[in-house]
This record gives C-alpha cells, sequence and structure tokens, in this order.
C-alpha cells in the first residue's frame, strides 16, 4: 500500500479532453475537492488494492455508508444510523477511467454535494478525510468496488448512557457506583446542595493503572474503563505543579468520563492547596436541539471548594448534555470565564479532541491566555486547538510534552506534535504532509 499526504494549493484544475493518465489521479481529486468543495482541509490520499487494509476499526466507533455506482454521482444506498461525534471520512473511488474523454473532478464535486446535502452538518466541520484510491484494471472489475462514502462516528449518548458513564466515572474517581440516575436526577433539582460525603481515595500509578486504596483494600480498574483514555490530563498537570490560580474548563460530553476522572483525581489530591480558583463544566448546550452561536449554554460554574461540590456540579452537567453534535462552546465558555474571574487567573481548558469548537469565531473576544490540554489525541492532534491556544497566546499540552512558545514564533516557522508538523502562515498554523 503506498500512502501519499497532499497539501492542498487551492489551484484550478483545467477539465481536459484527451486522457490524464499521467497526471496523479489522486492530485487532481484532492485539487478539485478543495477548489470546490471548499470544506476539505485535513486530507490524506491512499492507493489501495483492497479496501480491508485500510479498514478503520476503533472499540465505540459506528459507520454510516453513502453509496455511488461507478463512475455516477447519484446515490444508490445510506445505511442506517445517526451521526453523531464524527471522527473521520474516507472517500472511496477506483482509478480506472473507461473514457477518453472524463471528468473525474465533475463526479468528486457531484459526490461530495450529495454528502452534503445528506448530511449538511459535516460541511463545516474540522474533519479529517481519507481519499482512496482502489486498483480496477476494467470495467467489470471497477463495477464491484465500493464507491462513497464512509462516515466514522461515535455515536451520540442518551441519557441512559450519560447515566452509566457518570456511574464509570464514579468508578474511576470514587471506586464505587452511586445509583447514577437518581443522584442526577436529585441534583438537577437541589443543584449545589450537597447530597453526600465521599469518603477520601489517595491514589497511586501502577504500571499504567489506577489503583484506589479504600478502607486499606487494594481495586484495580477493570479494562473496560481504562482502555480508551490516555493519560493525558494527569501528565500534563503532574508536570506543570507550578501553575496557580487556574480556572479549569472542562468538557463533559460525550465519552470524555475518563478525562473527567484524571481532573477530579487530581483534585482529590490538591484541593488542600488552593491551586484551583473555579471550574467551568460544559456540555455544548443541555442536549438543545437549536443551537445559537455564542448563547449555547449548558455551562456549569462552580467555585473550588470542598470536593464532593464541584465534583456534583460536574456529574449534573454530565447528565444534562450529552452533546448531540460534534462541535462543543468551548470559545462561548472561556468569554463566561473571563467575565467573572478576570485578569488573575490560568485558564486551562480539557478539550475533547473528537470535538471542533463551534465558535472558533468568537475568538477575538478572549482576552487572556488559554492552556489547552488535548485529550483523545492518539489519532493526531485537531489543528483548531493549536490555533486556540496561539490566538490566545497560550500554550498546548499533550500526553508528551508541552509547547508553551506559541506566541513567540514567526511567519514560516514549525512546530511538531507526536507525528504531525505544523507550521505558521498568515497568522494561523497549517499541518505539512509527507514532512
Amino acid at each position: 500500500m503506498k500512502i501519499s499526504w497532499l497539501p492542498f494549493s487551492g489551484l484550478p484544475i483545467k477539465e481536459e479532453k484527451t486522457c490524464m493518465k499521467k497526471l496523479t489521479f489522486a492530485l487532481m481529486v484532492a485539487l478539485s475537492l478543495n477548489m470546490k468543495a471548499g470544506t476539505i482541509k485535513n486530507s490524506e490520499s491512499i492507493k489501495v488494492d483492497d479496501l480491508k487494509t485500510v479498514a478503520f476499526v476503533q472499540s465505540g466507533i459506528n459507520e454510516i455508508t453513502l453509496e455511488f455506482p461507478f463512475a455516477k454521482s447519484t446515490v444508490t444506498k445510506v445505511s442506517d444510523g445517526v451521526i453523531g461525534n464524527v471522527v473521520m471520512i474516507d472517500y472511496c473511488y477506483s482509478n480506472y477511467q473507461r473514457a477518453e474523454v472524463f471528468s473525474q473532478n465533475t463526479i468528486d464535486v457531484q459526490r461530495f454535494d450529495a454528502l452534503y446535502a445528506k448530511f449538511p452538518s459535516l460541511k463545516n466541520q474540522n474533519i479529517k478525510y481519507r481519499m482512496i484510491g482502489q486498483k480496477a484494471n476494467s470495467i467489470e472489475e471497477a463495477g464491484k468496488l465500493f464507491h462513497g462514502f464512509k462516515i466514522y462516528y461515535q455515536p451520540a449518548p442518551t441519557k441512559e448512557e450519560m447515566a452509566k458513564q457518570v456511574d464509570m466515572l464514579d468508578e474511576l474517581v470514587l471506586g464505587k457506583k452511586s445509583g447514577t440516575k437518581n443522584t442526577c436526577e436529585a441534583l438537577s433539582k437541589i443543584e449545589n446542595k450537597k447530597l453526600s460525603t465521599f469518603s477520601e481515595a489517595a491514589i497511586e500509578s501502577a504500571d499504567g493503572l489506577i489503583v484506589y486504596r479504600l478502607d486499606g483494600s487494594s481495586v484495580v480498574l477493570s479494562t473496560n474503563v481504562i482502555t480508551r483514555p490516555d493519560s493525558v490530563v494527569s501528565a500534563v498537570f503532574n508536570r506543570n505543579k507550578k501553575w496557580k490560580n487556574m480556572v479549569i474548563l472542562t468538557d463533559v460530553t460525550g465519552s470524555m468520563y475518563p478525562y473527567i476522572g484524571q481532573v477530579f483525581q487530581w483534585y482529590k489530591l490538591n484541593s488542600m492547596n488552593k491551586k484551583v480558583k473555579d471550574f467551568y463544566f460544559f456540555n455544548d448546550g443541555d442536549n438543545k436541539t437549536v443551537k445559537e452561536t455564542g448563547k449555547v449554554g449548558g455551562i456549569y460554574h462552580v467555585k473550588a471548594m470542598a470536593f464532593d461540590s464541584v465534583y456534583n456540579k460536574a456529574k449534573l452537567a454530565m447528565y444534562k448534555g450529552g452533546g448531540g453534535d460534534c462541535p462543543e462552546n468551548n470559545v462561548e465558555t472561556m468569554i463566561l470565564a473571563e467575565k467573572k474571574c478576570g485578569d488573575s487567573a490560568t485558564y486551562v481548558m480539557i478539550a475533547d479532541n473528537w470535538a471542533t469548537p463551534r465558535d472558533m469565531e468568537l475568538l477575538s473576544k478572549v482576552k487572556h491566555p488559554v492552556k489547552v490540554i488535548v485529550c483523545g489525541a492518539t489519532m493526531g492532534i485537531n489543528i483548531e486547538y493549536i490555533n486556540l491556544a496561539l490566538k490566545t497566546k497560550g500554550s498546548i499540552h499533550t500526553i508528551e510534552k508541552d509547547i508553551n512558545n506559541l506566541a513567540t514564533l514567526h511567519e514560516g516557522e514549525k512546530i511538531t506534535v507526536g507525528k504531525q508538523t505544523f507550521q505558521l502562515k498568515g497568522g494561523i498554523f497549517i499541518e505539512l504532509h509527507g514532512v
């Protein structure tokens, strides 16, 4: 399998009247989509003999397919499913041309138009696309191949599923379940009142697993609780012990509970040293179906006080949300926090790498640096969070390292995050492929 990364130049493609076999097919597709679809920012071009070699399989990820016939742009089949938090989209085509005169450009754009007509919310999201060209030597072979889109997504959790996630958070943080549904419904009614006092738990790390010592006994969490997350939140807080006067803004949508758990594991051990001033937990609108940028809501504020008061507020925010669509109201939350917490605070955002901020256009209203801890970036970091940190003169924090010099970088300079390389161009970072 040959993989090549293609940067988009935005240059137009001339539609040729003769066969263009000498022009790399993947490049033609990439350029045409960039020019006319206008939304493809992050794309990988792949040539394969069999789609099975690049199948994307990950626990908790579902797939919807949108299928077309060979050399046509009319949808013939759409699989069942309700798109939640989109992780990646594959555009699959065959590289066989049956006619001397052929405009792949036109078919590609029409197919993307069909995709966006069926799923309009995809058009304005910062989604990674893989352009997968399949080998075919005849019309018969091409006709047997899959042509269309494979949309990989994390399903939006229901109330029942969010209740289960809060239970898993309890197991992660407290070492026990608390009957989430009843507890959270009570919290919804009486909000900030203290319902119970939780026993303190000293927390250790052993071979990458979290070990709790409760009443003198040791409990190792079951593997299903710790398979998805990395330990990025714990790692960043442990590396940055000098951070103080923190205002911690935490995304509590979707499957963020393992990272929320890390926040509270850390806070349980540090609540007495007054490093944190305030917490903001945001869920992108309390499950609203209609959302106006800057007024989405679903933001829960609590002063850094007794552990159980803060923890109950986080569970309430989780239970009342769910994050039905992909983008989140990160910037709206930051603006609200600034108004209440002022200039002396250190703003730390616990962000979901799989969910792009819906309100980046409001970023000019943010007046303080944001330290962004990016959760779940095992497949690569979401460039929007790098640009959020850049625009606020803040910093990016991953499990491997802290990047604190964004504000001092000049045009053309590069940074590396994991296996990705980004370059500062025109005041924002763009990803460089094939570096």
